[in-house]
């Protein structure tokens, strides 16, 4: 939360709300001005999958792999995650009312203000709660770096459509994964409650030597 008051002071600053916009459309303008036929109809599907369905299948499939494992601390977790990121993202956003990117066409679905990207947040707080819920350590980080790439593909997507400023969409990454990251890391820290598939051995009885004789 004390980032979230930082973004909100900076954005409630008029010099640093406007510069930030400024770089915004620079970087923007190359992207939204060079649109290609045969991309646009795929970033407008990423758009509308990743805004309605992504962050429901992964929060799904989540919660439902963390219950049949019996982890019910990372169930509740999950959904205590997603519930504190959409409290403060939406708190962030109208305390900002920042509206979507001026002077351009805007291709794809969205509501509400722009900062910070509401979808995107929601989805990289999903994610990450299924890393730290499903994923044993030994392989996070390779789960890591397709999280980035989908969440990548998916902001890249919200700015070709014009929906979200780069910006918009890098703090709502941030604000997803932080949230997530530090209730896992307070609730259940790996320490004690690692995520592990091992298959264990039972314990037998030695029936060898002069036991076995007997």
């Amino acid at each position: 939360m004390f980032w979230a008051f930082i973004w909100v002071w900076v954005f409630l600053s008029d010099d640093p709300a406007i510069w930030i916009t400024e770089r915004d459309l620079e970087l923007m303008a190359p992207i939204v001005d060079n649109r290609a036929g045969w991309l646009t109809p795929s970033m407008k599907a990423i758009n509308r999958i990743g805004t309605h369905w992504a962050t429901i299948v992964v929060g799904w499939t989540t919660l439902v792999g963390a219950l049949a494992f019996k982890r019910i601390r990372h169930a509740i977790l999950l959904i205590a995650s997603l519930s504190v990121v959409a409290g403060a993202v939406t708190w962030v956003s109208r305390e900002i009312l920042r509206p979507r990117p001026l002077g351009v066409d805007i291709i794809g679905e969205w509501e509400g203000f722009a900062q910070p990207s509401r979808p995107v947040a929601l989805l990289a707080a999903a994610l990450m709660a299924c890393a730290l819920s499903l994923v044993a350590i030994a392989h996070r980080r390779i789960f890591y770096w397709c999280s980035a790439a989908v969440l990548s593909v998916f902001g890249f997507a919200q700015v070709y459509t014009g929906v979200d400023h780069p910006s918009d969409v890098f703090a709502g990454a941030t604000a997803g994964i932080a949230h997530t990251m530090l209730l896992y890391r307070t609730v259940a820290p790996e320490a004690v409650f690692p995520i592990a598939y091992e298959r264990r051995s039972t314990a037998h009885l030695d029936v060898s030597g002069a036991r076995g004789t007997a």
